[in-house]
């Protein structure tokens, strides 16, 4: 996956010569916690965020105070030919949420965490409405993966997406074996979990198939719900 199929291309940017109160306007419209900054020929110039606004919201001179004093002239950047993975690696390593992507000096987007954490959703098939089933498989066992995806199949059920861990599962709670976890989509959810135990394949939990719903906010009410809630 990269960069220039994930990143947003229509970008709002700000002049290094607007206020601070402008960049915060625009972060507040938008709903945005970065903004490129770039001179009037489209040359990237800088990068200010959310947190570097805030920083400087109580000092006494802010009125007087433009882009161009607070942005970062030398941000952490993207090319469109990047990796998702080195991109998602920039951002947890260094701790930002967000980076320009460049080619040369024009700036042609901004990659974000939501960007990046949507990629790997869709990836794994958490933005459709499908099925976990969490399962061991043993080298030396009855059941390998291409006999389990057989099962899934067999039975009117599709796999989405296969994932897999490092290492195997060898602890004190659960059999030694390679884990996997599949997302499945079908109508028989669970008659194709019992059909999978009945056949000897070590399931080690699992998550229906639910309607994707918007999400609760928090309320201190006690009959507010959970996330649970949400998404059973």
């Amino acid at each position: 996956m990269l960069v220039k199929d994930w990143m947003t291309k229509e970008v709002v940017w700000i002049r290094p010569e607007a206020t601070i109160q402008d960049a915060l306007k625009m972060m507040k419209h938008y709903s945005i916690r970065h903004l490129p900054v770039k001179e009037g020929d489209g040359t990237f110039v800088g990068w200010i965020t959310d947190s570097d606004v805030r920083s400087v919201l109580i000092a006494s001179m802010i009125e007087q105070l433009t882009v161009s004093d607070v942005m970062v002239r030398e941000p952490y950047v993207a090319s469109p030919e990047d990796h998702l993975e080195d991109v998602a690696f920039v951002m947890i390593t260094k701790k930002i949420g967000g980076l320009p992507v460049l080619e040369g000096d024009q700036l042609v987007g901004v990659i974000t965490v939501i960007d990046v954490l949507r990629a790997f959703m869709e990836m794994l098939g958490g933005l459709e409405s499908a099925g976990r089933i969490d399962i061991v498989c043993r080298s030396n066992g009855d059941y390998d993966l291409a006999k389990i995806i057989d099962i899934v199949h067999n039975s009117g059920a599709t796999v989405v997406s296969v994932c897999t861990f490092a290492g195997d599962s060898g602890s004190n709670e659960s059999p030694p074996g390679n884990l996997y976890s599949l997302h499945v989509k079908g109508k028989n959810f669970s008659e194709l979990l019992e059909k999978l135990k009945a056949q000897g394949v070590i399931v080690l939990s699992s998550q229906r198939p639910h309607p994707l719903k918007p999400a609760v906010k928090y309320s201190r009410s006690p009959y507010s719900r959970t996330i649970r809630d949400v998404v059973e």
